[in-house]
């Protein structure tokens, strides 16, 4: 708060606390009332704080890639007997590695000492994301949004898997 408040923006910085009396959804839709291209919204907080900030923003126009959110902790994703083995191309490498159904890709490219930025490995922080070049990607994170989801072009390999017998990725 202080960090934000004292920066060089801090004309551009609001904060807006729920233990405050005033009238919460005249004050979201005022503060949310100028979305565009080139403006962003960063949120934290409960999940439930969260997803109303969101669900108002986008009825007032914001675009989900403008949208953003920081979680502290994702529900965990178990490997379960739906899941597939598959193959993993890292293109610029050109290697290829097998993808057990009971393993994540970050665990496959830990095991051959392929190194990536990583931090959260529950698909929220994004650290880890990834090119795709070819194949679709299972996306069981909760960083992308879903219209980034729905391009098909990034994955989070800390969680997410290949929905076909094959991936390609750019490392």
């Amino acid at each position: 708060y202080d960090e934000l408040r004292s920066s060089p923006y801090n004309t551009r910085v609001h904060f807006h606390f729920d233990d405050v009396p005033d009238d919460t959804a005249r004050s979201v839709n005022l503060a949310l009332s100028q979305s565009g291209d080139s403006v962003n919204l960063y949120t934290c907080g409960p999940n439930g704080y969260m997803d109303y900030i969101f669900t108002t923003a986008r009825a007032l126009g914001w675009k989900d890639n403008n949208l953003h959110k920081e979680v502290f902790g994702a529900d965990s994703i178990e490997l379960d007997d739906s899941d597939h083995s598959f193959e993993l191309t890292l293109a610029r490498s050109g290697i290829s590695l097998h993808i057990p159904k009971d393993k994540t890709v970050l665990e496959v490219l830990e095991d051959a000492c392929i190194e990536i930025d990583v931090s959260c490995e529950q698909g929220i922080c994004g650290a880890c994301v990834t090119k795709v070049i070819e194949g679709i990607p299972d996306h069981r994170d909760q960083f992308l949004s879903d219209e980034e989801k729905e391009k098909n072009n990034q994955f989070t390999p800390c969680c997410s898997r290949a929905l076909g017998k094959s991936l390609s990725i750019d490392l």
